[in-house]
């Protein structure tokens, strides 16, 4: 399915142009919008973008009055100035003066944009906009299924949290803001090297929306706008008191909704007691991001240098921890709830409300499928204390823990080339 703007004055030529476009599979009249002047097609082009625009070259300013034969070439002229306007992907002119296609022929190709003479009584421009057409359809069907299209970006980090991203885009990684005109987010491409290899990433939030739902969302968009090969997610979450402490970076080795589940009444509990079966659909990491993860681990790599670099004194010895980890969505501070969490797995390091989404919206994404992978650090417990006097103190300090444990497995032990 394509989107089309028919502009012309003429009701006999749009009725001909219309009758040779909806003859193409998957075309319907719905997806062709037409307009009479070019106040009309400015007004839709402030809306929309579409795929094609057909224009008529003698063209009148407004409804009513005298086409004038430069109409249509001042219109595009006016449309590629003014970067308010969406412009269409492709443009075909259609005149039914021989003259001006001569006298205007330039200020299409010049943008490799076709100029075709329009004949009722021939069919030569019938086909030329049919052929077109179909091609345009095909290759569009092709960019919104691609079978075998290559990675263009090496990796993404999403982060919930303003104060997560900040801590990403201080990572000297030569950051650029992005911002596109159909999309209310931000987004920050930035690139290191590897040896001579240039890595190129993308970073994005969900502009501190919590939740997975809103986390999938970002997701998917940096997915299919960028195509990246791994997809991580940065910043806070809670942790389990006793295996870790504030500021400690854990990775998920699998990651499930604990929220899912069912509601049933016990069976033969005269009281009616209410109990919770959760539905525990585990999606795991990838193996060799695992191999790489326990390595640094194991090896106690670089936490004590990023510890050094947060000028932070008054926190216990920086641990990476991986292990299970669980997505639900609300805000924990309550200790029954997180045992309840802790019941669904005895080795539950950590907790948040997003990371599941990342790891959903990665495996469920259309090919070649990111690898998802995440690097939290601990800000609280999700109990009672979780609103304590420190509390910005230790999402600060683990923000910076989480981005900086983050750059250096990236630039150090991701095989991006594997």
């Amino acid at each position: 399915m394509i989107s089309i703007l028919i502009v012309d004055d003429s009701p006999l030529k749009i009725r001909y142009i219309k009758d040779v476009l909806i003859k193409i599979p998957s075309i319907s009249e719905e997806e062709i919008t037409v307009v009479n002047d070019r106040n009309s097609a400015k007004q839709a082009l402030l809306e929309f973008q579409f795929d094609l625009m057909v224009l008529d070259i003698n063209l009148p300013e407004r409804f009513g009055d005298q086409p004038n034969e430069q109409g249509g070439v001042d219109f595009l002229k006016e449309i590629n100035m003014d970067e308010e306007f969406l412009v269409p992907f492709h443009i075909i002119g259609l005149t039914e003066y021989p003259d001006l296609l001569h006298e205007h022929g330039a200020a299409f190709s010049n943008y490799l944009w076709h100029l075709v003479v329009y004949n009722e009584s021939y069919s030569e421009w019938k086909d030329q906009l049919t052929n077109f057409t179909k091609y345009l359809v095909k290759s569009q069907a092709e960019l919104k299924a691609p079978s075998n299209n290559p990675y263009d970006y090496d990796l993404a980090v999403v982060t919930v949290l303003s104060l997560e991203l900040k801590y990403v885009r201080e990572l000297p990684w030569n950051w650029t803001e992005e911002k596109f005109k159909n999309d209310d987010n931000f987004y920050y491409t930035g690139y290191f090297f590897k040896g001579k290899r240039k890595i190129k990433v993308v970073a994005t939030s969900t502009n501190n929306s919590m939740g997975m739902c809103a986390a999938a969302a970002i997701s998917m968009k940096v997915i299919n706008r960028y195509r990246p090969k791994y997809i991580s997610m940065v910043g806070i979450c809670a942790g389990i008191e006793g295996k870790v402490n504030i500021g400690d970076p854990i990775i998920a080795d699998r990651v499930w909704d604990y929220g899912s589940g069912k509601h049933v009444i016990e069976k033969n509990d005269s009281n009616g007691t209410q109990v919770f079966k959760p539905y525990i659909n585990q999606l795991p990491l990838e193996t060799s991001l695992m191999t790489a993860f326990t390595k640094v681990i194991e090896d106690d790599l670089f936490v004590a240098e990023i510890q050094k670099k947060s000028q932070k004194k008054n926190y216990p010895m920086l641990n990476a921890k991986m292990g299970p980890f669980a997505s639900g969505s609300a805000v924990i501070a309550n200790e029954s709830i997180v045992e309840s969490i802790k019941s669904q797995h005895g080795q539950l390091v950590g907790f948040d409300m997003e990371s599941y989404s990342i790891f959903y919206s990665a495996t469920h994404s259309i090919k070649p499928k990111p690898i998802p992978f995440m690097i939290k650090s601990i800000s609280d417990f999700g109990d009672s204390n979780k609103n304590n006097p420190h509390k910005d103190e230790h999402q600060a300090y683990a923000a910076f823990t989480s981005a900086n444990f983050f750059c250096e497995f990236a630039s150090n032990y991701i095989d991006f080339d594997n």
